[in-house]
């Protein structure tokens, strides 16, 4: 069993890129404007090869006056900001650009990264100081993907100039440029803290040996750091043919990292797997680690980074009426850092195993969303467009795991069409909304979307706080899964919706920003009176807290029993049997923990006696 926090980092000392700003300064002269090429007359193409080397008397004068802003300087380790603006020198090709200068005491592989949502990045190299520069040592345009710039360089000890640069002539807007040191050219032996930087797409060989630091179980680890962009999905993987393989991710450098995620074998066999859509802009550590206590041997490890999914990615539609499609959403990282849990991921990834491994689900037909990437919009459009593939013979399943909410008023029905039982306000599923902040999806919203399915066959899961009437249908050190609207960090972020999700989402393609108003309020209540098609299995009852555990990789107390008791039970079982045994397993722990409030599972739905081959009809 894995603990979800770094311990004694022993020798692991490595080179972190930090988020610290150089500001510039500058006597405001003339611009020069200077040739990219004096082999030829005319305008440069950015993306001739004849750019690769570039004479070096010309550049002689690339930076003959300060400017307005200044010759600035830029560390290895460090992540600045810059903008383009008219105050810049420019180039004959009328794009503007900034000179940045840094120093090498070593011969090192430097990584340097232009990125802008405002220009589309150029990035070029060159040996020596500004005023009088050598050779250029090489450029990029687009290596960090989209508009984005990378260049990967291979230098000597030295002094070297960075131009932040434009591919097109006169754009403007402001930018962030990194510069990483990768390591000593010379080769470090494989896993030596200087080797220890991930970038995409280039895998790396290594090796996890005694002298390696251990966590409190044994086992040995090394770490791994990127530096990463808000939006990114990164899949990190790691493969081994001698060890366990086993990663945690965490966000920020090892002296102050937060935990994430973790994975054993999720890119099958013994390797394992992490993917996720990166927070926000930053340093990231992945540390490769073994089941095994004191196992050591040769890994390979290496990241991928894909930009963010469309909704024609996330639920591309057309699937037959009777397939089977599951919707699973799992949040360990909220906005702001006071409401993070440990679980709910790899709760969403034993519901995937339990739906594909043991009823056959075809896995493309499983969709999960984890963290950022599960918004308001993009789960409400996941039940109606994936889940809503779903006819009358076909199956949909939707689970939720993170944290749940009471409201303490009714936000969404009231009067005499409020389906509350005790008119004490709605429970809620805590989400993301939009531009990073928080929202959150009402009860009522919740189990309206699903009764608005066609498919015969539909199952509500939510490990959440409050969640023993969340859809309102009838019949490590634990962390509790619920937040109050009313605490100071919760509210910094949350937006509550002022619109309600009605029955035109049934007429929609996609759901922008849900501002559907409040539609056909007497068709919800009714819903909600007499839900009949979906089946519903909360965590809690609606004035329980839920919990997360050590359980298995670190999952939820609730979840991690129900998919012991799914894998395991025979496929003539019924829901109500399966119940009752989670219900026993959840309440012993909890008894036996001692740290934990109780916690009773709750099993609503008229189908409560269908057998679980029946309901989710195993081919």
């Amino acid at each position: 069993m894995k603990t979800s926090s770094l311990w004694d980092l022993g020798r692991s000392t490595v080179l972190i890129l930090t988020a610290a700003a150089i500001a510039g300064c500058g006597d405001g002269g003339a611009k020069p404007v200077v040739s990219k090429s004096s082999a030829v007359s005319a305008r440069p193409s950015k993306d001739g090869p004849g750019e690769a080397v570039m004479a070096a008397n010309v550049f002689t004068a690339l930076v003959t006056d300060d400017g307005s802003k200044g010759i600035r300087s830029i560390d290895v380790g460090d992540l600045v900001t810059g903008s383009l603006d008219a105050t810049d020198n420019q180039l004959d090709d009328g794009s503007y650009y900034d000179a940045w200068m840094f120093t090498l005491a070593s011969p090192s592989q430097v990584v340097v990264e232009m990125r802008s949502s405002a220009v589309d990045a150029f990035v070029t190299l060159y040996r020596g100081k500004p005023r009088a520069l050598g050779e250029s040592v090489g450029y990029d345009d687009d290596g960090a993907g989209g508009t984005d710039a990378r260049l990967v360089a291979s230098l000597e000890a030295g002094t070297y100039t960075i131009m932040a640069n434009s591919y097109g002539g006169g754009d403007t807007g402001e930018y962030e440029l990194s510069l990483v040191s990768v390591g000593n050219v010379t080769a470090p032996a494989p896993g030596t803290p200087a080797a220890r930087t991930l970038l995409p797409g280039n895998p790396v060989e290594a090796g996890l040996a005694a002298g390696d630091p251990t966590f409190d179980d044994g086992t040995h680890f090394q770490a791994w750091r990127y530096s990463g962009r808000a939006g990114e999905r990164v899949t990190v993987t790691m493969r081994s043919t001698q060890v366990d393989a086993f990663l945690l991710a965490y966000r920020g450098p090892l002296e102050a990292a937060e935990w994430l995620a973790e994975d054993d074998d999720g890119a099958g066999g013994t390797d394992a797997a992490v993917s996720m859509v990166l927070p926000t802009d930053g340093t990231y550590t992945f540390v490769a680690n073994t089941y095994g206590a004191g196992t050591t041997g040769a890994y390979t490890i290496s990241l991928e980074v894909s930009e963010p999914r469309s909704m024609e990615d996330m639920f591309p539609g057309g699937g037959p009426s009777d397939g089977r499609y599951a919707l699973l959403v799992g949040i360990d990282d909220y906005p702001g850092t006071g409401n993070d849990l440990r679980g709910p991921v790899e709760d969403a990834r034993i519901m995937r195993q339990v739906l594909v491994d043991r009823f056959g689900f075809d896995a493309d037909k499983v969709v999960t969303l984890t963290d950022s990437e599960a918004t308001r919009q993009n789960i409400a459009n996941g039940i109606v467009r994936h889940l809503g593939q779903a006819g009358p013979d076909g199956v949909a399943v939707f689970f939720y795991s993170g944290h749940g909410a009471q409201m303490h008023e009714n936000i969404g029905l009231t009067g005499a069409l409020d389906p509350e039982p005790r008119g004490d306000g709605d429970e809620a599923i805590y989400v993301y909304g939009t531009s990073r902040e928080s929202s959150v999806i009402l009860d009522e919203e919740l189990g309206y979307l699903m009764e608005t399915l066609d498919a015969d066959r539909s199952l509500v899961v939510v490990d959440a706080c409050y969640s023993g009437e969340i859809t309102r249908a009838p019949a490590g050190s634990p962390q509790p899964k619920s937040v109050s609207t009313d605490d100071p960090e919760v509210a910094s972020h949350l937006r509550l919706p002022t619109r309600f999700i009605a029955s035109e989402v049934k007429r929609l393609s996609d759901l922008t920003d849900l501002s559907l108003g409040f539609g056909d309020v007497e068709a919800i209540a009714q819903a909600f009176a007499s839900p009949q098609r979906h089946l519903m299995w909360g965590a809690s009852t609606e004035d329980q807290v839920s919990w997360t555990s050590h359980l298995g990789n670190g999952a939820s107390v609730y979840t991690y029993f129900l998919g012991e008791r799914l894998m395991s039970a025979p496929m003539g079982a019924t829901f109500a049997e399966v119940q009752r045994d989670v219900h026993s397993d959840v309440v012993g722990f909890i008894e036996q923990d001692g740290n934990m409030t109780m916690q009773n599972p709750q099993l609503r739905g008229s189908r409560a006696e269908m057998t679980l081959q029946e309901f989710f009809r195993q081919r």
